[in-house]
């Protein structure tokens, strides 16, 4: 449920969320500084709204994560691959280093 002033932002947190197709029920904007019969006005006017959304059927959620990465094994002792690094170092151009 949201204002129509936040209606786009319901829609795009929705659709960020996975949930391109959510049901959403808009009122009229503001309801601060309303009087009860103001607001009771404004909910009666969002009867419509509010039916629509829940007859729609929306589609389950899209995954949202991304696959998992490869798992990389590492040496639990790195000390016999500390000369390749200082090879590398050494042999880079002047430029990169």
């Amino acid at each position: 449920m949201t204002s129509t002033a936040f209606y786009p932002k319901a829609l795009h947190d929705a659709r960020a969320l996975a949930l391109p197709d959510a049901r959403i029920a808009v009122f009229k904007h503001p309801l601060g500084g309303l009087n009860d019969t103001q607001v009771a006005e404004r909910v009666a006017g969002m009867h419509d709204s509010l039916l629509t959304a829940l007859a729609k059927s929306p589609m389950p959620a899209a995954a949202a994560a991304p696959p998992p990465a490869a798992r990389v094994d590492a040496p639990a002792e790195p000390a016999p691959y500390r000369h390749a690094t200082a090879w590398r170092r050494s042999n880079r151009s002047p430029s990169t280093r």
